[in-house]
């Protein structure tokens, strides 16, 4: 159970709100690269309740600015895209990439150098990189340094992105990724589907052991779980999975083959974008190699969620529920069975009905992870999920670990 004063702490993200401050604070991954094009249009961006506007210029930069025109409200999602900036079709006016007000056509000349001097676009920095385009709301002198995540070195071909956007909260969306023991109940059916190896593992282990025993180590950026799941023979399954603050999840892959990372990023209150990054790095992906993960998964890249019809936009198959199939959700990629149910609970689910268990360690750990790292930038210092050495974010890797029965899965973890 979380009080509903926490509740509110933790799930509201709009403007004037202590999470919407400390999101600020953070880089966030908000478009798939391809999205943007050189000197094309500028594409439309909510995040934490707030409008702006991201673009390649033609030189092929990317920035960010807010999406009103500061002369008369138009919206600079259908600005010029010119050498130099974005010109407001309303009126001329042009901004550069800092937001500086550069030309004002309309305005006398005699009074143009004291508008240009007062009238300022609001600007962000944007960097890309890992197939993606991120941004830092905070003000542009103050950027921590760029979360470099193993995958946003790697090549193009070795890269696949997928953006979701989601009818509910961030927190929500983060912590069905966070929960270990649903994975051999809602998925047990659809899972049947998936012809990699880690799911096919994933699936006998689920048969043997659906309550996985959770253990914690605290890391530079979050929490490391391992989900371990016992054997018959008396071995163990360990699964070693990376939270990191503050929307990240990456979890387990098997040595030699494709990792993934999910990420909840806030769009306001009750909308979400769940980005999953799936990448190789020890190899390009083979033609049609991430089709074969993402099994029945719409096929725009931009918003996978495609909603079918139906009370909760996934309807259920209940003549197939009744000849074994678990959820009903039939023919559609493991997450969308996540979408139904997080849609079900509603837009922000009210965490003081709930009654969590030992399963549900991992959400409380990063809930509380979360409620203190608002404390922590309120109080001037460096928030939970920011290092002191940005090395540390290259290092994080998640493992799975065949674990001898009578022997520790700590010990044969160290010193990777």
């Amino acid at each position: 159970m979380l009080s509903a004063a926490d509740n509110e702490l933790l799930t509201q993200v709009n403007p004037g709100t202590a999470m919407h401050a400390l999101m600020r604070s953070y880089w966030i991954p908000v478009l798939r690269s391809e999205r943007l094009e050189a000197g094309g249009a500028p594409v439309k961006v909510r995040l934490i309740g707030e409008d702006f506007v991201a673009y390649r210029s033609p030189d092929g930069t990317v920035g960010l600015v807010d999406e009103r025109c500061p002369h008369r409200c138009a919206s600079m999602s259908i600005a010029r895209n010119e050498e130099g900036g974005l010109r407001c079709i309303y009126h001329g006016w042009k901004y550069d990439q800092d937001g500086s007000l550069i030309e004002a056509p309309t305005e006398q000349v005699a009074h143009r150098k004291a508008l240009m001097k007062r009238v300022k676009l609001g600007a962000y920095s944007a960097h890309e990189a890992g197939g993606m385009i991120w941004v830092y709301l905070g003000p542009k002198d103050s950027a921590p340094p760029f979360p470099a995540f193993e995958f946003t070195g790697l090549a193009p071909d070795q890269i696949d992105i997928k953006i979701a956007i989601l009818p509910f909260n961030w927190l929500q969306n983060l912590e069905s990724v966070l929960d270990s023991a649903h994975l051999g109940y809602l998925h047990r059916s659809s899972v049947e589907l998936a012809m990699t190896d880690n799911a096919k593992q994933n699936a006998q282990n689920w048969e043997v052991d659906s309550a996985p025993k959770l253990e914690f180590e605290d890391t530079p950026f979050g929490v490391r779980e391992a989900a371990i799941r016992n054997r018959a023979d008396g071995s163990s399954d360990v699964r070693l999975r990376e939270v990191v603050a503050p929307f990240y999840a990456f979890l387990p892959g098997t040595e030699g083959n494709e990792r993934s990372i999910v990420i909840a990023v806030p769009i306001d209150d009750n909308n979400s974008l769940q980005i999953h990054v799936t990448y190789n790095p020890f190899r390009a992906f083979k033609s049609g190699e991430v089709e074969k993960i993402w099994f029945y998964t719409h096929e725009d890249k931009n918003d996978i969620s495609d909603p079918a019809p139906g009370p909760l936009g996934w309807p259920q198959d209940r003549e197939a529920m009744k000849n074994g199939h678990f959820s009903g959700i039939t023919n559609r990629h493991v997450f969308y069975e996540d979408f139904a149910v997080l849609q079900s609970m509603g837009p922000v689910v009210d965490r003081r009905f709930e009654h969590l268990s030992s399963s549900d360690m991992t959400l409380v750990r990063f809930r509380k992870g979360m409620l203190q790292a608002l404390k922590d930038i309120d109080d001037g210092r460096n928030p939970w999920g920011r290092p002191e050495n940005p090395a540390d974010y290259a290092e994080i890797r998640t493992r799975v670990i065949d674990v001898p029965a009578g022997e520790s899965w700590r010990a044969i973890a160290q010193p990777a």
